[in-house]
């Protein structure tokens, strides 16, 4: 039997991530995050992210990746972290808390379907987040409007 699409982006997602899956993410994001967190500096350094810049970090998990961004673009610049999972976002203010940061916040959203302002950040990051899109087309060409121009 074939599965039909949903009419609700990433219901399946957005299901998994606030129940079972995110539920082990968070056991879990320490260790994993330790393992992961080469390839994201090595990402933000290849990406060039500096001070003052505008970023938005889609899939942002509990938010280690945000706060790295966050110290990267110092002061004048501001992070905005992004992820389906209500369950990881909490835990990404309580860090961001810790962090005493104040050029970072979180939401819980769904970047395929997000309305962001238009052309609202220099840069989009992501770890290993995009890899979950379920209309990847859709997500992408969301991300693009909110990108300025000439922004990455």
């Amino acid at each position: 039997m074939t599965q039909m699409a949903s009419t609700n982006p990433n219901a399946n997602q957005h299901k998994e991530w606030n129940n079972a899956t995110g539920r082990r993410w968070l056991e879990r994001h320490e260790a994993v995050d330790r393992q992961l967190a080469p390839f994201g500096r090595r990402a933000m350094d290849c990406a060039d992210i500096g001070a003052g810049q505008r970023v938005l970090d889609v899939g942002c998990g509990c938010g280690e990746t945000t706060l790295e961004l966050a110290r990267r673009v110092g002061a004048g610049g501001f992070v905005t972290g992004i992820d389906i999972s209500r369950l990881l976002i909490e835990r990404a203010r309580q860090l961001a808390g810790e962090s005493r940061l104040a050029n970072i916040r979180f939401e819980e959203a769904d970047a395929q379907t997000i309305p962001f302002p238009p052309q609202s950040f220099d840069v989009v990051f992501s770890r290993f987040g995009i890899m979950f899109f379920d209309d990847p087309d859709a997500a992408f060409a969301n991300l693009r409007a909110a990108l300025r121009p000439g922004g990455g």
